[in-house]
C-alpha cells in the first residue's frame, strides 16, 4: 500500500471491519492495549524509513497537514495541485502509555476516568484509515506519527517566575495572544466542570484563544501548597497539593489568570514551532487548519510575499469545486497517475492564472478573482473541450467511412492491399493528431476528465464525522518564506 501504517494494521484486529462496526466489543481491554503497544513499537522503528520516503519526493510538492486535513473534500481539493499530503497517524496517539500524574490530578478534580481506551474514537479513526486506502495506494497520502514528538514528559515540570512567565515570549507575540485570550470561570458539576459565561474569582478557569478550534480549552486549577517537610542537607521539600473550597483574593486571582494566559501562549507557540520544524525536516510545507495559527505565522514568522506554489495552493483550497464530491478517490488517483502530463499542464495553468493574486491584500478581491478563475478553468474551458470533442467525433466518423470504403474495395479486388490499409491508418492518425492537439493539450483537460468521472452527489454517502465534531475554519500553508491565508 506504500505506507507503514497498513504494513502492520492490515493483519491487525485494529482494522478488522467486523470489530470496528461494533466498536471492538468482545475484545478485552488487555488484548486491545497489547495490540496498540505492539503497533507503537513497530511505528517508532519505522520512523527513519517513513521520513526518508516522505523526503525523497524528487522536487514534488509536499505538505504536512493536521488531523483535520483528513477530510474527504479537502484532500481531493488539495490533490488538484499537491503531489503529496502527509497526515498524522490517527492510531498512534492511542498507543501512548498512561500518564500517571495526569490521571491522579484528573481523579482529584472529579473527572471520572478509568484509563480505558476510547473505543468509539478508535473505531472512527480505523474507518478513516480504511477509507483513505485509495489515496495512499495512489502515493498521494502518507502517514507519519506526529504525536510521538509532542508526548508529555513522564514527570510534570514545576516552575516559578517573578513576572508571571511574561518573559517566555517576545513582547509582540505575548501581546498577540493576550489580545485573543478568552477566559471563563469554571463551575463544578458531578463529572467535572462547566464553563461559565463570565469571569470571577474562583479556583478553576477555562482558557482558549480566539481563532483556535472551539473545543481547545485549557483547564487551570489554582491549588495551594502545604509544606510537609524540608531537608536543607538534601535540598528537598515534600509538599501537599490542596484545592480549597474558598476563592482566592482578587489580586491573587488576577495574577494567576495572567500567568495562565502566558503559559498557554508559550505552549501554543512552541507547538506551532514544532509543527513547522517537523514539516521542514520532511521537505514539506506545513498546512494548518486554524485561523489563530495562520495569523501567528503570517504576522510573526513569514511576512514576505507568498511564493507562487504557496499562493496557488491557497487559492485552490479557496475554490468551491462541488463536483469533487462526486469523484471517487480511486478515480481521482487513476486520473492523476494515468494522465501525468496532463496533470502537469493543468498545474502550470493554475500557477499562471493565479500568480498575480500574490500581491493582492483585499480578501474580497481575492475571493472574486479566485471564483472567476475557477469558472474559467472548470466551466468555460471544460465546455470548450466538449465542443471540440463533438467536432472531432464528426470528423472521425467521416474519415472512418472513407477508410472503410477504401479498405473494402481493395479487399474485393486484390485482397487487403497495402494502399487501402495505409489509407485507413492515415485517416486514423489524422484524427488522433487532432485529438491530441485540440483536447489533451488543453490545460483544462485534467479538469475535464475529473468532471466526467463525477457521479451524482445524491448517491454518495456523506462523510462520517467524529462524535462531538470539530469546527474547521480553513487552511494555512507555510514553508520557509511564506504563509498562506486560510479559507474564509
Amino acid at each position: 500500500m506504500g505506507s507503514y501504517i497498513y504494513d502492520f494494521l492490515n493483519d491487525s484486529l485494529i482494522l478488522d471491519t467486523s470489530l470496528i462496526s461494533r466498536d471492538y466489543q468482545g475484545i478485552s481491554e488487555k488484548r486491545l492495549v497489547q495490540e496498540l503497544s505492539r503497533y507503537r513499537t513497530f511505528s517508532i522503528m519505522q520512523i527513519p524509513f517513513v521520513s526518508y520516503d516522505i523526503r525523497d519526493n524528487q522536487g514534488k510538492l509536499s505538505s504536512t497537514g493536521s488531523e483535520f486535513f483528513a477530510n474527504d473534500l479537502m484532500l481531493k481539493r488539495a490533490a488538484l495541485y499537491m503531489d503529496q499530503i502527509v497526515l498524522p497517524d490517527p492510531i498512534f496517539p492511542f498507543t501512548m502509555p498512561p500518564h500517571e500524574q495526569s490521571e491522579v490530578f484528573s481523579q482529584m478534580l472529579g473527572f471520572k476516568q478509568d484509563g480505558s481506551i476510547d473505543r468509539v474514537k478508535l473505531a472512527f479513526y480505523a474507518n478513516q484509515i480504511i477509507s483513505l486506502r485509495p489515496l495512499v495506494a495512489g502515493n498521494y497520502v502518507k502517514f507519519y506519527p506526529h504525536s510521538y514528538h509532542s508526548e508529555p514528559a513522564i514527570q510534570i515540570p514545576g516552575g516559578y517566575s517573578e513576572v508571571g512567565f511574561a518573559d517566555l515570549l517576545p513582547e509582540s507575540i505575548s501581546k498577540f495572544f493576550n489580545q485573543r485570550a478568552n477566559v471563563s470561570s469554571l463551575e463544578k458539576i458531578p463529572n467535572g466542570y462547566m464553563l461559565c459565561d463570565d469571569l470571577f474569582p474562583c479556583r478553576g478557569i477555562g482558557l482558549s484563544f480566539e481563532g483556535d478550534c472551539r473545543e481547545n480549552v485549557e483547564i487551570y486549577n489554582l491549588f495551594e501548597q502545604e509544606i510537609i517537610s524540608m531537608d536543607d542537607n538534601t535540598r528537598t521539600m515534600l509538599t501537599k497539593m490542596v484545592l480549597p473550597d474558598t476563592p482566592p483574593k482578587v489580586r491573587e486571582f488576577d495574577n494567576w489568570v495572567s500567568q495562565s494566559i502566558n503559559k498557554s501562549a508559550y505552549e501554543y507557540f512552541k507547538n506551532t514551532v514544532n509543527n513547522v520544524s517537523l514539516a521542514t525536516s520532511l521537505n514539506s510545507s506545513y498546512s494548518s487548519t486554524t485561523q489563530l495559527e495562520s495569523e501567528l505565522l503570517r504576522k510573526h514568522f513569514f511576512s514576505g510575499d507568498k511564493s507562487i506554489q504557496a499562493n496557488t495552493f491557497d487559492s485552490v483550497m479557496k475554490m468551491e469545486l462541488p463536483f469533487l464530491q462526486g469523484v471517487s478517490s480511486h478515480d481521482l488517483m487513476s486520473i492523476r497517475q494515468n494522465d501525468g502530463e496532463e496533470f502537469a499542464n493543468f498545474r502550470r495553468e493554475l500557477e499562471s492564472s493565479l500568480k498575480e493574486l500574490r500581491y493582492e491584500k483585499d480578501p474580497l478581491i481575492i475571493k472574486r478573482k479566485v471564483e472567476d478563475i475557477e469558472h474559467e478553468i472548470f466551466e468555460s474551458q471544460v465546455q470548450k473541450i466538449n465542443t471540440k470533442l463533438k467536432n472531432i467525433k464528426k470528423v472521425s466518423f467521416a474519415d472512418l467511412g472513407i477508410a472503410a470504403v477504401g479498405l473494402s474495395a481493395s479487399i474485393a479486388t486484390s485482397g487487403a492491399s497495402l494502399l487501402g490499409t495505409l489509407a485507413a491508418l492515415a485517416h486514423g492518425a489524422k484524427t488522433y493528431g487532432d485529438y491530441r492537439e485540440k483536447v489533451t493539450e488543453n490545460p483544462a483537460f485534467f479538469a475535464w476528465k475529473l468532471k466526467n468521472s463525477a457521479k451524482p452527489t445524491s448517491s454518495l454517502n456523506a462523510d462520517k464525522v467524529m462524535p462531538k465534531s470539530r469546527t474547521i475554519s480553513g487552511i494555512t500553508v507555510t514553508h520557509g518564506d511564506y504563509v498562506v491565508t486560510p479559507k474564509e
